[in-house]
């Protein structure tokens, strides 16, 4: 990575400017559910993906042939070579049958539009990753203000969180979104309330797959942004293409009881497979987890 630089410690990364293409992200995961981390101030589009989300372009009628393997390989070593064919022929596919594999595809892009207050010039930019802890942050400066945001991936939770802080109290001012890159063989819907975004996909043969997003905050004023997903009609540009569901984040004055001097906000993100999530339960879970 040619904006990686050594340090003391084997185990960090870290770069004094945001990822300037896919492979410069920073990758968390818990096993299960994956993040690349670009790093931008401005417009953060962290990749989410999941395990479990390939494509079912092509379909094979199982043959069972691992479980016949032993008994051709016997009639092989007994040298009844022709009943080991017949055997195999039945059992494994012919050459130019199954040679395709269902393609991996990613869930969708968790966006994070920060404004920041006076000029917003951004200063004193640097991002890491900790391999052994399995945390990426950024910290920067714009406008006089220094800003922290610190991602991991908890695997008991199943949940990306994003923690976003900064040093002066009413200073986080933004929006978070869920979207996907314009695909003609994907349906996409979603829909935004109060401090939660969801969004659901369905590829034209059938597979169906879900991402949700909940903001967490102490104090502040969380409002709607776009209330139902908005879907591209066509060739536009790379940002016009991702435009999703929203939320926007605690306002400029919203001051709020922030404990403390600072402002901070969480982000859960998830690609569910089961209706925990999004229950009235998980911010309770998950809060204890990231105090």
């Amino acid at each position: 990575m040619e904006s990686a630089r050594e340090t003391t410690d084997a185990h960090l990364l870290w770069s004094n400017h945001p990822a300037k293409e896919w492979a410069e992200c920073y990758p968390i995961g818990n096993g299960r559910l994956g993040a690349m981390i670009p790093g931008s101030p401005e417009m953060e589009r962290i990749g989410l993906n999941h395990d479990l989300l390939w494509r079912e372009y092509w379909t094979y009628k199982s043959r069972d042939a691992a479980e016949n393997l032993a008994e051709i390989r016997a009639l092989c070593a007994k040298g009844k070579w022709d009943e080991a064919s017949e055997l195999m022929l039945q059992r494994v596919h012919l050459t130019g049958e199954g040679l395709y594999v269902n393609s991996y595809v990613p869930a969708c892009d968790l966006g994070i539009r920060m404004f920041h207050r006076g000029d917003g010039e951004i200063e004193s930019y640097r991002r890491s990753l900790d391999m052994e802890k399995g945390i990426a942050e950024i910290v920067y400066q714009a406008g006089g203000i220094e800003y922290r945001r610190t991602y991991f991936c908890d695997w008991k939770t199943g949940v990306v969180v994003v923690r976003l802080s900064s040093d002066r109290a009413g200073s986080l001012c933004g929006e978070v979104s869920l979207s996907r890159l314009l695909d003609p063989e994907c349906v996409v819907t979603g829909q935004s309330k109060l401090g939660e975004v969801r969004l659901t996909g369905k590829f034209e043969e059938g597979k169906r797959f879900a991402a949700a997003v909940r903001v967490l905050q102490r104090g502040g004023r969380l409002t709607n942004g776009n209330r139902e997903y908005r879907q591209p009609e066509g060739g536009r540009t790379f940002q016009e293409e991702r435009e999703g569901d929203r939320v926007r984040l605690p306002g400029r004055g919203d001051d709020g009881d922030l404990g403390g001097k600072g402002s901070r906000v969480h982000l859960l993100a998830s690609i569910p497979r089961t209706k925990w999530f999004l229950s009235s339960r998980s911010p309770r879970i998950t809060s204890r987890m990231i105090r």
